[in-house]
Formats: C-alpha cells, sequence, structure tokens
C-alpha cells in the first residue's frame, strides 16, 4: 500500500509534496509502478484475453 511505502502518505486526491524527502519517496514509488506498467497494446492483449477466458468458464 502507498501510505506503507511512502512515509507521510495519506488517501487523497491530491498531496503536495513540500520536503524533498517526500517528493523523491512518491518518485521512487512512480518510477517502481511505471517500470511493472505494461504497455497500452499489451494492455490491452491481456484484457482481451482475460474476457475470452471469462466467456469459455
Amino acid at each position: 500500500m502507498l501510505s506503507e511505502a511512502v512515509p507521510g502518505a495519506v488517501a487523497s486526491s491530491f498531496v503536495i509534496l513540500d520536503k524533498p524527502d517526500e517528493l523523491a519517496a512518491y518518485e521512487r514509488v512512480w518510477r517502481g509502478l511505471d517500470a511493472l506498467a505494461l504497455l497500452e497494446a499489451e494492455s490491452r492483449d491481456m484484457i482481451k484475453s482475460i474476457a475470452g477466458e471469462i466467456r469459455h468458464d
């Protein structure tokens, strides 16, 4: 969970980062998420594949 990974994180629609260490923590989390994310075409293919599996169950 983000609030566990980033000190001071709260569940809200926006966050004001005014301390360099807080900003660095969010940047690390964002880079990690970005590295894990699929490309658009890969996401589409995965969704189609899962939808096909659901239809065949």
